[in-house]
């Protein structure tokens, strides 16, 4: 013998004609504060071609907090940014303060990628 479910109640409909409210719509996130020279100036050479190996790892980190990000140090040399809702770990240089070449290809796809350019 098969059982039979009962049917849905339907719903009431609010009056009007039952149209449903419009979605909400998203705001879009709140554009950072205007850049300083200096950090304008770390952007800038973040993007230049051929690809600076003399940019100071704390210059970079200086914009991405000026940019809104969170910065955080993890375990070793590591670095995590948090910007516009995107997460990433870089591995800050040692012993010397400028960053090299392919740390900052890095940081240049980084930027892109969460709609920062110069």
């Amino acid at each position: 013998m098969s059982r039979k479910r009962p049917r849905p109640q339907p719903t009431a409909r609010p009056e009007g004609g039952g149209a449903t409210p419009p979605a909400r719509r998203q705001e879009p996130p709140p554009a950072p504060p205007p850049l300083s020279g200096r950090h304008r100036a770390t952007l800038d050479a973040i993007f230049e071609r051929p690809t600076r190996a003399d940019i100071p790892w704390r210059s970079i980190e200086a914009l991405f907090r000026a940019l809104g990000g969170e910065v955080a140090e993890g375990r070793g040399a590591r670095v995590r940014v948090a910007l516009r809702g995107r997460r990433v770990v870089f591995h800050e240089p040692h012993p010397e303060p400028a960053t090299d070449k392919g740390a900052v290809e890095d940081v240049r796809e980084f930027l892109i990628s969460v709609g920062v350019r110069p």
